[in-house]
C-alpha cells in the first residue's frame, strides 16, 4: 500500500515541475522576427525569462509563507560572484545605466531562480524526470536543425530559417546547439542507468533511443569546435560516473551505442553538407581573431586591475582600446568588426568587474569543487562534472548566455541537480510586518517583471515587424530596454530623411547626437553616419576629426583609408 501510495504522489505533477517543463519544453520554441544581436533581443530569451521570473519570486513566496529558507550547503560560495561583481559596479561608477542595471539583474535574478529551485524539496525521482524533459526538449531542437537542413533556405513558419543549411534549432547560433545537445547526450547517459528509465515504460526509452540518434547526428554534422571539445571532456566522466551501471544495463547501453554510432557517422559522412565558408560563418571567429580580441583585452585588464572600467563598459572601452594597440603594435591585424565581448567570459568580467569580480567567479567554482569533493557515492561526482563541462567550456571560447538564456538556465538548473542533497533550511525570523512587506514585495515584483517582459516582448515584435518602419513602435519606444536602440534607429533615420530633403538643422541635430552617443556606440556604421553628416554640412574640419577615430579603430576599412588620403589631401 505504501509503495502504491509513493507512485500515485509520484504520477502527480508539482507545479514547480510544470514550470519546468515550460521553461525547457514551451518557452524557447516561441519564434517572431527580431532585429537580432543578443539578450532580450532575441524573442525566445524573453519568454524563457518570463518563465524563469515567474519560478523564482513564486519560490521565494513560498519560503516566505513557510518561514524556511532552503539554501543549498555552499551557498555563500555561489552567491559570492554577484556581491563582488555588484561592489565592483557600485566602486567603478555607471557609464551607461541600463547596460549596468540589466547586467546586474541578469545576475541577480539568475541567483533568485537558483535559490528558488530549492524550495519545492524535489524527490531524485521527479528531478531524473525534468532531466528528460530536458533531453526531450534537445530532441525537439534537433528536429529542428534537421527541419532546417533539408528545407534550407525556406520558410518554416514557426522557427528561423537557416539560409546555409546549418542546423541551429531555435538557438540561431550552431555553437550553442552543439552544447545544449552535448550537455543533454551526457544526461542522457545518466538516465538510461536510472530507475525512472530502466523501470520505466517503454517509451521513455524509445525517446531516449531517438535522442541518441538525432542528437550523435547534429553534433557530428554541425563541425562544431566546441560542441567536439565538449563532448571530448564531458564523455569520460560520464562514463567513468556511470560505468558500474553502464554495463548493469548493458542490453539498453550497446542498444543506445549503436544509435549513436550510425547517427554520427552519417552525420559526420555528409549527406548534406554545408560549405567550408558557412561553417565558418556558424562557428564565429577564427582561433587568431579569439587571440587578437585577447590582446587587447588584457591592455584593458592592465589598465584598471582593481576593480576594473564599469559594469556595461565593455563595448565600447574594447573599440577605443583596439586604437590604440594598433598604435604599438602597427603590423597586427585585429578583426574588423564591432565587438561586444571578448568571447571568454574569465576575461569579460575582468575587464568590467576587475580581480575584484574574478575573485567572486574563483570563490563560486570553489563552492562548485567542494561540492564535487563531497559527492563521492558510486563516483557520482563524475557524471555531475560531465553535466557542467560543456556549458562550462562554452563560457571560455564564446558568449553562450549572452545569446540564449536558456544555456543560463539549464546551467543554474544542472548547479542545482549537483547541490540539492546537501541543502539544508534557515529559519526566517522576521517580524509580522517585516514578513507581510517581503511578502507582498515579492509578488510586487513578480507582477513587475512579469509586465515588464510581457512590454519587452510586444517591443521586440514591434520592432521586428517588417511592415512597420521605426516611427511605428510606440511600446519599444519607452521600454527602458529598447528605448536607446529605437532612439539611434531614430536618429539616424533622421539623418538620411534630412539630406535626402536638404534640412540642414537636421543634419547638424544628427551630427550633435551621433558625437555624443559615440562613447556608447563606436561602430563602423555611427562613425561613417557622422561623417558624412559633417561632410553635407561642408564642415570639413570636424568631418576629418572623426576620420581619423574611425580609421584608428577600423584601420583597415577601405572607406576610412580612402577617407584618411582625402583629409591629407
Amino acid at each position: 500500500m505504501q509503495t502504491q501510495s509513493a507512485s500515485a504522489l509520484f504520477s502527480q505533477w508539482k507545479p514547480i515541475e510544470i514550470m519546468l517543463a515550460l521553461l525547457f519544453l514551451i518557452a524557447p520554441f516561441y519564434h517572431h522576427e527580431h532585429i537580432g544581436g543578443m539578450g532580450l533581443r532575441i524573442s525566445n530569451n524573453v519568454t524563457v525569462w518570463i518563465v524563469a521570473n515567474i519560478i523564482g519570486w513564486i519560490s521565494l513566496y513560498i519560503g516566505l509563507i513557510r518561514q524556511k529558507i532552503y539554501l543549498p550547503k555552499y551557498f555563500r560560495y555561489i552567491a559570492a560572484f554577484p556581491v563582488f561583481a555588484t561592489v565592483s559596479g557600485f566602486v567603478t561608477g555607471v557609464d551607461n545605466p541600463m547596460e549596468w542595471l540589466f547586467r546586474l539583474l541578469f545576475i541577480w535574478c539568475g541567483l533568485l531562480f537558483f535559490l528558488g529551485l530549492f524550495q519545492h524539496k524535489l524527490s531524485q525521482g521527479r528531478v531524473d524526470r525534468i532531466l528528460f524533459i530536458f533531453v526531450i526538449s534537445a530532441l525537439m531542437q534537433g528536429l529542428i536543425g534537421i527541419a532546417q537542413i533539408l528545407f534550407v533556405n525556406q520558410d518554416l513558419i514557426l522557427f528561423p530559417k537557416s539560409y546555409y543549411g546549418v542546423p541551429f534549432g531555435m538557438f540561431e547560433q550552431i555553437n550553442n546547439q552543439a552544447i545544449y545537445q552535448v550537455t543533454a547526450f551526457v544526461v542522457a547517459i545518466y538516465l538510461i542507468t536510472r530507475p525512472y528509465i530502466v523501470k520505466g515504460a517503454v517509451w521513455r526509452k524509445i525517446v531516449l533511443l531517438s535522442f541518441f540518434c538525432v542528437s550523435s547526428f547534429i553534433i557530428s554534422y554541425s563541425g562544431s569546435r566546441a560542441g567536439t571539445l565538449a563532448i571530448l571532456l564531458s564523455l569520460p566522466f560520464a562514463i567513468i560516473g556511470r560505468r558500474y551501471f553502464l554495463l548493469k544495463y548493458k542490453r539498453l547501453t550497446f542498444l543506445s551505442l549503436i544509435f549513436v554510432l550510425v547517427s554520427g557517422g552519417f552525420g559526420s559522412s555528409g549527406f548534406i553538407t554545408v560549405s567550408d565558408k558557412m561553417a565558418d560563418i556558424a562557428n564565429g571567429y577564427s582561433t587568431s581573431a579569439r587571440l587578437g580580441i585577447y590582446a587587447v583585452s588584457l591592455d584593458l585588464i592592465k589598465e584598471k586591475p582593481l576593480f576594473g572600467h564599469g559594469i556595461g563598459s565593455f563595448t565600447n572601452k574594447w573599440q577605443f582600446e583596439k586604437a590604440e594597440f594598433y598604435n604599438t603594435h602597427p603590423n597586427m591585424h585585429l578583426i574588423e568588426g564591432y565587438v561586444t565581448h571578448p568571447h571568454n567570459e574569465l576575461f569579460f568580467w575582468a575587464i568590467e568587474s576587475g580581480v575584484v569580480g574574478i575573485i567572486g567567479i574563483f570563490i563560486f567554482l570553489l563552492g562548485i569543487g567542494l561540492t564535487l569533493a563531497k559527492t563521492q557515492v558510486n563516483m557520482r561526482w563524475g557524471i555531475y562534472l560531465s553535466f557542467l563541462i560543456p556549458i562550462m567550456l562554452h563560457t571560455q571560447v564564446e558568449l553562450p548566455f549572452h545569446l540564449s538564456a536558456l544555456h543560463w538556465f539549464l546551467a543554474l538548473f544542472l548547479l542545482f541537480v549537483l547541490m540539492r542533497s546537501n541543502s539544508q533550511y534557515s529559519q526566517v525570523n522576521l517580524s509580522k510586518a517585516a514578513l507581510l512587506s517581503s511578502r507582498t514585495m515579492s509578488l510586487f515584483m513578480l507582477v513587475l517583471g512579469t509586465v515588464f517582459l510581457f512590454h519587452t516582448l510586444l517591443s521586440s515584435y514591434e520592432l521586428g515587424d517588417p511592415r512597420r518602419n521605426v516611427w511605428q513602435t510606440p511600446h519599444a519606444k519607452v521600454n527602458p530596454y529598447f528605448s536607446d536602440i529605437v532612439e539611434s534607429t531614430q536618429m539616424k533615420s533622421l539623418l538620411q530623411f534630412a539630406m535626402k530633403n536638404k534640412v540642414a538643422e537636421d543634419v547638424e541635430a544628427f551630427a550633435q547626437w551621433g558625437e555624443d552617443y559615440l562613447p556608447k556606440e563606436p561602430s563602423a556604421n555611427l562613425l561613417t553616419l557622422i561623417i558624412l553628416a559633417y561632410q553635407d554640412l561642408g564642415k570639413k574640419d570636424d568631418m576629418c576629426r572623426i576620420m581619423h577615430t574611425a580609421y584608428g579603430i577600423y584601420p583597415f576599412n577601405d572607406d576610412f583609408i580612402r577617407g584618411i588620403e582625402h583629409c591629407k589631401n
